[in-house]
């Protein structure tokens, strides 16, 4: 690795937010957010054979996401499969725009419905266990109020407003 890539790295991992640009002579420009490469899918397909191919598998893991601490995120405490608000907030982010419905089938601690709720969308969530009573009513509840300055609260400005109703 060149002197000046390394060097943008390193800024790039000390102003994050920005994204940066390395033009390099017979390569493809390095890009750059938060210490890490911006990379594009063309930049991963070939023609062999007459055909497109990939030459890097893509995946699905982003691994900037923590999970550890979140047992508690929200007010609810659910133990086994909770997600980060962070993640939903960014699936929603990508998928989604304000006002959009979002439909949460397996409610769960209500994470999905209190992320959206918290962006502007509008939801639905679908619990049949117990525990709706317990985590969600009581979270989502929080985040009305704007009692809940957990998960991505502060990131997103949330103050409370809004409401939900309980079928059942």
């Amino acid at each position: 690795m060149s002197r000046a890539a390394q060097a943008l790295i390193d800024r790039s991992r000390r102003e994050p937010d920005r994204v940066l640009r390395l033009e390099r002579r017979g390569r493809k420009d390095l890009v750059l957010r938060g210490g890490n490469r911006v990379l594009r899918l063309s930049d991963k397909v070939v023609v062999s054979g007459g055909r497109r191919v990939l030459v890097e598998p893509l995946t699905n893991v982003w691994d900037d996401v923590p999970f550890q601490g979140i047992a508690r995120e929200g007010g609810a405490r659910f133990v086994r499969n909770k997600k980060p608000e962070k993640l939903l907030a960014r699936v929603l982010a990508l998928t989604t725009d304000p006002g959009d419905w979002v439909l949460d089938p397996f409610l769960g601690s209500g994470t999905t419905a209190a992320v959206a709720h918290k962006m502007g969308r509008r939801w639905i969530g679908i619990e049949r266990g117990a525990h709706v009573d317990a985590l969600c009513v009581p979270r989502l509840r929080r985040v009305v109020d704007g009692e809940d300055a957990t998960g991505v609260s502060r990131a997103l400005g949330w103050t409370g407003g809004g409401g939900f109703d309980v079928w059942t």
